[in-house]
């Protein structure tokens, strides 16, 4: 290989495109300037990523003399470059089954090794959750937390070859129970955000130990709480047993949440979007957990709620199946004050007249001001053949509420097509609405009464 390259693009080029030649001569690469050595692993991590041919025999013997050869040194960035891509070499071909089974022993030696060596504080813990970057960001760059991605990569590795969950051994569940005992180092954001994003791992295995062995016992710092949250609830989908195994923790954080108001975190949003769903599915608990956060949010939790609502009513296949439960929410005084709903009537996959009632009742009892930017009118225009006087009613009380010095032409062709349909009880209200907006300084409405 031509180490002697002037420039590490070339060098890395060249392994790039001879992966496996090159890969089978890794072993020569230790020893040489560090930048060198982190730029062959990076290259042959790139082999990995594009799924490319690479001799693994001699890549696993490099990293086992990396980590056999600077396991007892003190960390440092210099050191820790090459050792992080070694690393995420092995993270890759486990998450893609590239690595041979026949190397079982070796990668578990690795792996059990690799979480020992890891077992430091990081210095970039401290920033969380004070930053911006989530948590299980943070986790996969650097080694503490990724030495436990590879530990989770490894279980489903095994598990896609021996189809059986009798790979999650007692020897794997005790490095769970070490780092939850504090056995392994300190807790750590990166490591407690490994353990978020594999909750349903550890309960798909072994569901009563991990409640009653981890869960249950792996209190913390409120930092490294959150760090395991965050990468729970904002990397997994709802899974029902799951929820129900966490429901303690989604009412303990989302309690937490309305009261430290920490709305700018993306895991709070998460947070609302899972128990909604708990709530929408009839999952054991949520009804409960979802009606005492509607009672106790403020106008933005709820609002979020609402939007959330909104995109599950547009093309949700399931929609019906929770009906009775959208109807509920339309009715609640609390979510009709906070939410917009004005979303959920041009979604509502129910029958038109069973919307255009539900929609009437809701602006009935809405006690806030409509904006004619983010009001339906239409979708409203296209009541007004088959529902005129509940499509009336609606522009009279979105007259008497409205917040704007600007109407769209839309409500003027609203008001003259219900005119036209010559029905007086509708003409009459049609006449006091033009009345008012001419107060409301809406003088061009004139021309609908000549």
């Amino acid at each position: 290989m031509p180490y002697e390259d002037k420039t590490i693009a070339s060098f890395e080029d060249f392994i790039k495109n001879n992966p496996l030649e090159c890969s089978k001569k890794a072993t020569e690469i230790e020893g040489l300037d560090s930048k060198i050595e982190y730029s062959f692993l990076s290259a042959i991590e790139d082999s990995v990523n594009a799924k490319k041919e690479i001799n693994w025999n001699s890549i696993i013997t490099l990293i086992e003399k990396y980590i056999n050869s600077v396991s007892s040194i003190a960390s440092s960035m210099s050191m820790f470059d090459p050792i992080l891509e070694s690393y995420r070499i092995i993270e890759k071909g486990l998450k893609e089954n590239q690595i041979d089974f026949s190397f079982k022993d070796r990668i578990w030696n690795l792996v059990q090794k690799f979480i020992v060596f890891s077992n430091r504080d990081d210095d970039t813990d401290a920033k969380y959750p004070n930053e911006d970057t989530d948590s299980l960001t943070h986790s996969i760059n650097n080694i503490g937390g990724l030495s436990f991605h590879i530990f989770f990569r490894y279980i489903w590795w095994c598990y896609d070859h021996k189809k059986s969950k009798d790979i999650f051994t007692d020897d794997i569940k005790r490095i769970l129970e070490d780092y939850t005992n504090k056995k392994l180092g300190s807790h750590t954001i990166s490591r407690h955000s490994a353990i978020g994003l594999y909750v349903p791992t550890i309960l798909y295995f072994d569901s009563k130990w991990a409640e009653d062995t981890i869960l249950s016992k792996i209190v913390s710092s409120e930092s490294n709480k959150i760090a395991l949250w965050d990468s729970f609830v904002s990397f997994n989908q709802v899974q029902k047993n799951t929820m129900v195994s966490m429901h303690v923790w989604y009412n303990e954080f989302l309690n937490g949440f309305i009261t430290n108001k920490m709305h700018n975190k993306n895991f709070y949003h998460s947070t609302i979007e899972h128990v909604t769903l708990g709530y929408l599915y009839d999952i054991t608990y949520f009804d409960i957990i979802f009606n005492d956060f509607i009672s106790k949010a403020d106008a933005a939790s709820i609002n979020h709620c609402g939007f959330f609502i909104a995109r599950i009513l547009s093309g949700n296949k399931d929609v019906l199946k929770f009906k009775n439960k959208i109807i509920d929410l339309w009715k609640n005084q609390n979510f009709i004050d906070h939410a917009n709903l004005d979303a959920w009537f041009i979604q509502n996959p129910f029958d038109k007249k069973e919307n255009i009632q539900l929609f009437l009742q809701y602006m009935q009892r809405y006690t806030g001001k409509f904006m004619p930017v983010r009001f339906p009118l239409e979708d409203l225009e296209e009541y007004v053949d088959e529902y005129p006087k509940m499509v009336v009613q609606c522009v009279q009380i979105f007259v008497d509420k409205l917040d704007s010095n600007h109407l769209p032409n839309i409500l003027k062709s609203i008001l003259k097509k219900l005119l036209s349909k010559k029905i007086s009880d509708v003409d009459d209200m049609c006449k006091k609405i033009v009345g008012a907006l001419v107060t409301l300084g809406f003088n061009d409405y004139k021309d609908l009464l000549q």
